[in-house]
C-alpha cells in the first residue's frame, strides 16, 4: 500500500468519528418554538422571545385587521421587540406570514402582570 492509499484509508476511517463533532457537520439550529393552532383552528404561531402566556395573549390579535384575509393565512409570529420579553413585562408585534412569503405587521402591544394588591400595615 503506497503513502497515498494510506493516507485514504485513515481519512475513510476518522470522518465517520469525527461526523459526530462540530468540526465536519454544523450545529442544527434549534427551532423558534411553535404553539398549535388557536383553540378556533387557524394557523399555527411562532413565538419569537416571548413566554407562552403572554405569546397566547397576542396569537389571535391579527383578525381584527381588516386587510387580513383570514383564509390566507400561512402562519402567524409574535416577535418580543424590547431587550426581554418575560412572564412579567414585554412588548410584542404580531406578524403574519401570507402564502407568498410577505410578511405584514398586523398588531402588538405591550404586556405586564396585574401589580400584587397591597398588604394593609398591621
Amino acid at each position: 500500500m503506497g503513502m497515498g492509499r494510506r493516507t485514504l484509508l485513515a481519512l475513510a476511517l476518522a470522518l465517520p468519528m469525527l461526523a459526530g463533532c462540530d468540526l465536519i457537520l454544523p450545529p442544527v439550529p434549534t427551532p423558534t418554538p411553535t404553539t398549535p393552532p388557536a383553540p378556533l383552528g387557524g394557523p399555527p404561531v411562532q413565538c419569537e422571545g416571548v413566554p407562552a402566556s403572554a405569546c397566547a395573549m397576542f396569537r389571535d390579535s391579527w383578525r381584527e385587521d381588516p386587510r387580513i384575509d383570514p383564509h390566507l393565512v400561512d402562519s402567524v409570529v409574535v416577535r418580543c421587540v424590547v431587550v426581554r420579553c418575560d412572564e412579567a413585562d414585554g412588548e410584542v408585534r404580531v406578524f403574519v406570514i401570507l402564502p407568498d412569503g410577505r410578511r405584514l405587521e398586523t398588531t402588538g402591544g405591550a404586556y405586564a402582570e396585574a401589580p400584587a394588591p397591597a398588604t394593609e400595615p398591621t
